[in-house]
């Protein structure tokens, strides 16, 4: 039997790097996965190779979470990957652009992918899995402390336990 057998996985930031070796692992495990991304060239091309859906998703946007997470059954595992690892992919190169010049809008942007787009995602998921007698959302671990801080907070709103048992950290 396959460690993953019968469960459904859902990946953030799936097209690329650790996301799209998660969809690999997965259904090697016996996982049907849905790949979510915003590039959908290579979100698509992953989820072909893993026999898996593909599902272009802004973690930004909460609204395009909802709409998402309404189109599928409950997900037994969801992996909220999708980052920004480097400052670099914001706001360029830095040895040409030092981060004392970091703007406003470019810290927005890396702030709004690496927490805000895990604390949607485990908003959006979490009430179709609460009932399951085990459920997994694993972080990809991207500014970790302010997430925590994050769910520290949603804690409060929960039955105790109920968050902790969902959230496990990955850190990488």
């Amino acid at each position: 039997m396959v460690a993953l057998s019968g469960q459904r996985a859902f990946i953030t930031g799936g097209a690329s790097g650790i996301g799209a070796e998660m969809a690999r692992r997965f259904t090697r495990e016996g996982a049907h996965v849905v790949v979510a991304d915003v590039n959908d060239g290579l979100g698509k091309q992953v989820a072909v190779e893993v026999g898996g859906d593909f599902e272009h998703l802004d973690v930004t946007d909460r609204a395009a979470w909802d709409a998402v997470i309404a189109a599928h059954d409950p997900f037994d595992i969801v992996c909220l990957n999708a980052g920004v690892s480097t400052y670099q992919h914001v706001a360029g190169n830095v040895s040409n652009y030092p981060f004392e010049h970091l703007d406003d809008d470019k810290y927005e942007r890396i702030m709004s992918i690496n927490v805000d787009g895990v604390v949607h995602g485990a908003r959006a998921v979490i009430p179709g899995m609460i009932n399951f007698d085990e459920f997994y959302i694993i972080n990809g671990g991207k500014n970790l402390r302010a997430q925590q801080a994050a769910f520290d907070e949603a804690n409060n709103d929960m039955k105790k336990g109920q968050l902790a048992r969902a959230f496990i950290s990955a850190q990488n």
